[in-house]
Order: C-alpha cells, then structure tokens, then sequence
C-alpha cells in the first residue's frame, strides 16, 4: 500500500525538473557527426540532485530519455511533416541521458555533491564522457574511436563538467553565505534576550532582599505577639506567614540559581563594540515598530568605538531608553540619538528623542518603582513601571555612573555618565 502511493508521488514531484531538462534540452547545437547535437541541459541533473531533497535522479532520467527523444520527434514532424528517419537521429540520444543520469545515480549513492569536491570534476568528466561515447557507438559504430573524434568527445564533457561544478560551487557559496547570515540573525536575538533576562535579574535580586526582609518582619511580629500575651492563634498566624515566606524564599532562591547558571557568569566577558550594541538594538527596534505601525529611525554618533565592559547591562539600559520613547510617540516618526564621548575619565553618553519630553511635574518620579504614566484606557492595563528604575540601577549601582533626564527640544534627553573603568574594556 505505501509503495503504491510513493511512486505516484514520486513521479509527479520530479515531473517539473524533468520537464525543464526536456526543453532546455531542444536548445542545442550539431557538432562533428550529423544528428549528434550537444546541449547543456544534462547539467541540470546534478544541479537539480544537489537543489532538491526530493529529487528521485532514476525517476528523472526514465522520464528525461524518452522525452528529448518524444519531443525531437515531434520537432522533426513539425517542419518536415514526416516521421521518417527520427528513430536514426534521435534514438541513439536516449541512452546518453540513461548512462549519464544512472552513472550519476551510482556515484551519489556512494559519495555526496555537498562534499569529495576534489573528486567532483574529473568524476563528472567521466560521466559526461561514457554518456556521450555510449550515444555515438550507436552512430558510429567503431568509428567513434577514431582520433578526431576523442579529443572532441572530452572537451564537450570537460566543458559542461566545468559549468556543472561551477553552478554548484555557486550554489554551495550562496548557500554559505545564507547560513551565516541567519547565524548572525540568531546570535543577536541570543543576545538581546539576554540582556533582557539580566536586566530581570536586577529587580529578582533585590525582591529577593525584600523577600527575607518580610520573613524576618513577620517572624519578629510573631515573637513580639507571642512575649505580650497576644491572642495565640494570631501568633501561630504570624509564625505561618513568616514559614510560608520562606518556603517562598527557598524556590525563589533556586529560580534564581537556575537562571544564573544558564545565563552564566563566562557571558560578562563577551566582547562587543558599542556600536554593535546599537545596530542589534536598531534591529529589535525597527521590528517593534513595524509592529506598533510606526516608524523609527535611529541615529549614532561615538567620538570613538571601544569594547564595552558590561555588555548585556548597557544593552538593557539602552533599550529600555530607546523602547520608551517608541512607546511615547503617538504619531510621526521616531527620531532617536544616540551620543558618546569620552571626557575626564567617564564616558558621557545621551539618548535623546523627539518624542514630546516629559512633563514637568513628573521629572522628579519617573525613576521611582511603579511609576508609570502608560495605561491603556480601554484594557485599564497600566505599566509596572520598572524600566526606567531598572536604568538607574544599573548605571548606578553596577556601573556607578549617574543618570538625569531634562527637556530639549522636541523630546527628552538622557545622560548617562559612567566611568571609563566601569563603561570600557580597558585590558
């Protein structure tokens, strides 16, 4: 029953290519011998064997064989308006696609287009050459020996080897070429999302703080509730929350263990240029525009490029700045800078917008936990307010830099200052 149903299947896959060989294959030339007309369409078996995983070479060389000689055929009728003599011209021509594509088929299965490159153009040669002498003992008989006829016999194969082997390094090139792009592609949202996931880690570490914090406060509570005399099942109340928080504490402590050690410590030796960071931010930005249906454009001057010292830290600070001015500008397109120069031991770094700045009786809170003046009025969903405190905390606390905000122009203006020991990698 499955055989049955692959063979159809099979067929009607390999139809096409067969079908493009068939006509390539009435562009031709007549060399030396009458009736002997060479083509390139034979390079489009090894070419097809190599584009496609479900290119079945024995299916396409029975279907290629009689179809050259179905269509040369109907060729000749056509301008002749006679059948005579086409099984003598064009019949012989049927066991070169035979030979070439079942020696073909016989090499792949022992050795791959995709490797043995060295092996690749004197095999096909070879091929071409037995296909070609096989065609020609049916013309001439022992006559295809002859010495004016070898030589031509092996540069014909030769020559189309030649472009076979070419289209495939092609190929194989482009094909390279591709793979390392979509590495490349993958390996910048790999480090996006870790500079996401670090910059959790900030908050995680310090709710854990709050975590302990809470369990020693209730513990004390159920200490002090228990020495004053207090209603005891209040105290066994206070006593369950203060284990109920520590349990909480343990997995909490494992989360972050676990997130740590797949993050791994080895990442903060990264070595990545800041302007590297900007063009893997500009890319994350212009996809959350397309997105949101807007439009962004980023802009980066740096007095010098340098390797940064804590990459996934100032990748996180950058976004969350570039992110939220994305997020502010309702209509228009948004226009984002970015400006680094180095100045007294520090690094000073502004990210500017035009993004309508932020008012006045807000600059004072907007790097307070949970402040946040996002809400969506139909969904009454409001922001945690946690990206613009998470800035503050890694330029301060784990870059010991400083951050302000003030008003320019049409938007906001940001600047960070870092010392150099902390931005830049200095070894």
């Amino acid at each position: 029953m499955g055989q049955s149903k692959r063979l159809p299947d099979s067929v009607s896959f390999n139809l096409i290519p067969a079908l493009a060989i068939i006509l390539a294959a009435q562009l031709n030339i007549n060399l030396f011998v009458s009736d002997f007309k060479i083509s390139v369409a034979v390079v489009l078996l090894p070419v097809f064997s190599y584009l496609l995983s479900g290119f079945n070479l024995p299916v396409v060389t029975l279907l290629c064989a009689p179809g050259v000689f179905l269509f040369r055929s109907a060729y000749h009728w056509l301008t002749t308006d006679s059948w005579q003599g086409v099984l003598t011209a064009y019949g012989p021509e049927m066991f070169f696609y035979l030979v070439y594509g079942f020696s073909l088929y016989g090499y792949l299965r022992r050795r791959s287009l995709h490797k043995d490159y060295a092996l690749l153009l004197p095999v096909l040669t070879g091929i071409d050459y037995l296909a070609n002498l096989t065609e020609l003992s049916f013309r001439l008989g022992t006559g295809v020996f002859a010495m004016e006829i070898q030589p031509r016999l092996i540069l014909v194969a030769l020559g189309r080897s030649l472009l076979t082997a070419a289209l495939l390094a092609a190929f194989e090139l482009y094909g390279f070429s591709l793979l390392k792009k979509e590495h490349a592609q993958r390996y910048r949202k790999l480090l996006l999302l870790t500079s996401k996931l670090r910059g959790e880690m900030v908050w995680m570490q310090k709710n854990a703080s709050l975590i302990e914090e809470t369990m020693n406060t209730s513990y004390r509570l159920y200490d002090r509730l228990k020495k004053e005399g207090h209603d005891p099942a209040l105290a066994d109340a206070a006593l369950t929350v203060a284990k109920d928080i520590h349990e909480v504490k343990k997995e909490y402590g494992m989360i972050l263990r676990g997130i740590s050690e797949a993050l791994d410590a080895d990442l903060d030796k990264e070595r990545m240029g800041l302007r590297e960071i900007c063009g893997i931010l500009e890319e994350s930005l212009q996809r959350e525009a397309k997105a949101a249906g807007k439009e962004v454009r980023l802009t980066v001057e740096l007095s010098r490029d340098f390797l940064v010292n804590k990459p996934y830290y100032t990748m996180s600070i950058l976004r969350n700045l570039f992110t939220n001015a994305l997020e502010a500008k309702e209509d228009g397109p948004v226009e984002l800078s970015l400006k680094a120069k180095e100045e007294g031991g520090r690094w000073l770094v502004t990210v500017s917008d035009n993004c309508g700045g932020v008012p006045k009786e807000y600059l004072s809170e907007i790097f307070s936990p949970g402040f946040s003046t996002k809400i969506n009025f139909e969904t009454g969903a409001v922001s945690r307010g946690l990206g613009l405190p998470l800035v503050v905390d890694l330029v301060e606390h784990e870059l010991g830099g400083r951050l302000t905000v003030e008003n320019a122009g049409e938007g906001a203006v940001f600047s960070l200052e870092i010392p150099k020991q902390s931005m830049e990698v200095t070894e």
